[in-house]
């Protein structure tokens, strides 16, 4: 029997008992009609430095370990942006050539120990470009525990954690859960009041995977990649609501729209994640219906992000380590 994913399957009574969000379910069926011959996009890694494998997976998942967060929360809303051989790449990207850079300059931002007993002096090195990166102690502690947890568990490599399975999500014993489980920061969960659920999201941990998976040079690859749901982020949503498919309360509405701060753990926010992931399943399962070559929701998540990125509206503010 196929097992469901642990997160689909969590965020359903959130998506039952939304209030703030609101899934247009034809809407969804109007856009798959839209992207029946959609060529989907495929992320390229060119951001990646050439690196051998048990290096460039320590170097993936270093990255995705502090992939959250890259505007300051106050205006002028700045975000993080670094310089890298005449070009300027922000965001995600920033960070992504911020390390590359720094392995360059000879930190050893590979070497457990060295994370493990990393200083903000030494941080500052790779995590500040045109401001110091937000949230900036939080990474610093997030890089300590995690070369903490590859020293004494995996002989210090990633790569070593891998070896356990193949699978995303088996049972309570995939790669998730245990990432969850034995890398604190990657346990990316949330009690949904009304109902006292447990919403299990997963961003960082899905996302890890899925970016391993994806590039041929890591030589690693996921049996149920199939089984991965949307990342669960700011960009998403965004996308989804100029898309029609998810629709605000007038309440929520104003404050996303006025940059007004949605705390983490609130109804709206996880309303909002747990909505972005479920009518995104659904979106991919109704393009499906029109296509030999199917999709997958990693790659209905590539196309969302994008969209994401052009909007011109603005996107729901959370100070959270998750996203």
């Amino acid at each position: 029997m196929k097992n469901e994913n642990p997160v689909l399957k969590s965020v359903k009574p959130v998506v039952e008992n939304s209030f703030h969000v609101k899934i247009n379910f034809e809407r969804i069926k109007e856009v798959a009609r839209e992207l029946r011959d959609y060529v989907f996009p495929q992320q390229g890694y060119d951001f990646f430095p050439e690196l051998k494998r048990d290096d460039l997976i320590q170097f993936t998942f270093i990255l995705n370990s502090i992939n959250f967060q890259f505007r300051e929360f106050r205006k002028p809303w700045r975000k993080f942006k670094v310089k890298y051989e005449g070009r300027i790449y922000g965001g995600f990207f920033g960070l992504a050539y911020s390390l590359r850079k720094a392995l360059e300059s000879d930190v050893p931002i590979l070497d457990s120990r060295f994370l493990t007993k990393l200083n903000e002096k030494e941080a500052l090195k790779f995590l500040k470009g045109n401001i110091v990166i937000p949230m900036f102690k939080e990474r610093v502690q997030i890089l300590r525990e995690i070369g903490k947890v590859l020293d004494e568990k995996y002989d210090g490599k990633f790569s070593n954690f891998l070896m356990v399975s193949n699978r995303a999500f088996y049972k309570g014993k995939g790669l998730v859960e245990r990432l969850a489980r034995e890398f604190l920061s990657f346990n990316d969960i949330r009690i949904y009041k009304p109902t006292g659920t447990v919403v299990k999201f997963y961003k960082r941990a899905q996302l890890l995977l899925a970016m391993l998976h994806c590039n041929p040079k890591s030589g690693f690859k996921l049996r149920d990649i199939g089984e991965l749901t949307v990342f669960a982020d700011y960009k998403l949503p965004q996308a989804l609501r100029d898309l029609g498919i998810l629709e605000y309360s007038s309440k929520l509405a104003y404050k996303v729209d006025n940059f007004i701060l949605i705390p983490e753990g609130s109804d709206e926010e996880i309303e909002i994640r747990a909505c972005t992931i479920y009518s995104s399943h659904l979106l991919c399962g109704e393009i499906n219906k029109y296509r030999k070559d199917k999709v997958t929701e990693n790659m209905i998540d590539e196309y969302l992000w994008l969209k994401g990125k052009e909007s011109k509206k603005p996107r729901h503010f959370t100070k959270t380590i998750h996203y």
